[in-house]
């Protein structure tokens, strides 16, 4: 059980370091999306972009994400 404690903490540290590397406008996204559960009308409208930007900068991020994620994963 202490382990999986250790385990979990070392995941979410690393998640908190790989959102850091994201732009300000990606970090927007990924919290309107995923923490306030908005849909894609409602986050163009609020970030003043068309719905198909929303389309193209969410796709863009959790590429990155992913990226990023399986390099720290890789690399540590």
């Amino acid at each position: 059980m202490i382990i999986e404690k250790q385990i979990s903490e070392e995941k979410a540290q690393k998640l908190r370091k790989t959102l850091s590397l994201l732009t300000e406008r990606q970090k927007e996204i990924i919290y309107l999306k995923y923490y306030q559960h908005l849909d894609h009308g409602q986050i163009a409208e609020l970030m003043n972009i068309g719905r198909q930007s929303v389309y193209n900068l969410l796709h863009e991020t959790i590429h990155k994400l992913r990226s990023l994620w399986h390099s720290e994963f890789v690399t540590h």
